[in-house]
């Protein structure tokens, strides 16, 4: 018996040794400061769990290779807080995205794709280089600390920048600052 646990004491400390650091958790959270940015989308409505999403960001990014539509980078804007909303409720678009207008001029064949335009905005800049999954640990509580110490509002929304390269992924996190 003492072997047994012994042995599971050990599984379960390499396991989490391993998703510690396969998932990013000993990365840093860099604040980027604020920034004022318009952004062009070319995207697709979700409904539902945020983790989801990768669909619908699949969807876009497949339809645009297709069609030859630059898709520069990836996102997901994030419209409710699902601390507050039912999680098969949560609002979210997803898809390609540019800081010029590549989109606005396009026609869609699929009637669920359109483009949309974030116009110029204030936002708080974060970026991390680890899995987005754990964002809700590790970056959301730097921005909401930020918030308040700040005393700036924020707004409901987050728009997350996906960067790949190679095998490493850096997402870029645009929290809106209320200027109401």
């Amino acid at each position: 018996m003492k072997f047994f646990f012994v042995s599971l004491i050990l599984v379960l400390s390499s396991l989490f040794t391993y998703l510690y650091f396969y998932l990013g958790f000993e990365n840093e959270v860099k604040n980027l400061g604020v920034v004022e940015e318009e952004f062009y989308l070319l995207a697709k409505k979700h409904i539902g769990p945020y983790h989801k999403i990768n669909e619908v960001i699949t969807e876009v990014e497949m339809n645009s290779e297709q069609k030859r539509i630059p898709c520069p980078l990836t996102f997901g804007n994030y419209l409710d807080n699902p601390q507050i909303a039912d999680e098969n409720r949560l609002r979210s678009e997803g898809g390609c995205i540019s800081s010029k207008d590549i989109y606005s001029q396009l026609e869609f064949e699929n009637p669920n794709i359109y483009s949309k335009i974030l116009p110029l905005k204030k936002y708080v800049k974060f970026s991390f280089s680890g899995s987005p999954a754990i964002s809700p640990f590790k970056v959301y509580p730097a921005a909401e600390e930020w918030f308040n110490k700040t005393q700036y509002s924020r707004g409901s929304s987050v728009l997350e920048i996906y960067k790949v390269n190679g095998k490493t992924m850096t997402t870029y996190y645009y929290f809106p600052i209320d200027t109401h």
